[in-house]
């Protein structure tokens, strides 16, 4: 039998009902079902297999670690939590292996791609107003440089880019960015006129 001392950690009670058996034990594992949930969910993120699948494979993790704490492999040398997750973590990995292995996708048809090199001029169009974009941006202020490559180019949110910059007041870091891009309409159309 296993002493409770044995056991360092607070899912003392959990354990001792699933070793005890009887109504506690379903209640425990009710219990276990319940709090480590969330962990379903932290895998479909972590690994983008279906949550379904993921339920059940949790469900077969949960009724593996029963098994080992009614055997007493498990001797509660680490957290019931952590132990649950790494044996539901490399359940998944290991379903991710056989579902995915030697599997090769082939196609007859190849996808329509947009040829800009039968239009010549528009290519070179394009290569001149980017051209031109980046010799503004290297004319402008290292701030307001950032400022548009952040939000034009890398897609950062406005609060995003005010942290990046060091504005903590949204209303100056708004008067700062519709200066920066007034700033890059002067010079874009200078420099359209100098054309």
């Amino acid at each position: 039998m296993y002493l409770l001392n044995e056991i360092s950690f607070a899912d003392d009670p959990v354990i001792v009902s699933i070793r005890k058996g009887g109504v506690e034990r379903e209640k425990s594992v009710k219990k276990m079902i319940a709090d480590y949930h969330g962990y379903i969910h932290k895998l479909h993120i972590q690994t983008n297999v279906s949550q379904n699948i993921l339920r059940d494979i949790y469900i077969d993790t949960i009724i593996v670690i029963i098994a080992k704490i009614e055997d007493g492999s498990f001797k509660g040398e680490s957290k019931l939590s952590t132990y649950l997750y790494r044996i539901f973590y490399f359940k998944t990995i290991d379903f991710i292996r056989k579902t995915s292995v030697n599997k090769i996708d082939y196609r007859d048809d190849v996808p329509d791609s947009q040829d800009f090199s039968k239009d010549i001029a528009k290519a070179v169009e394009v290569d001149e107003d980017i051209g031109r974009m980046i010799r503004l941006l290297d004319n402008m202020c290292p701030p307001c440089r950032q400022i548009i490559m952040d939000w034009a180019y890398w897609g950062f949110s406005a609060e995003e880019i005010a942290k990046r910059i060091g504005e903590d007041d949204p209303v100056k870091f708004s008067k700062i960015k519709y200066g920066c891009i007034e700033k890059l309409k002067k010079l874009w159309n200078k420099q359209a006129e100098n054309v």
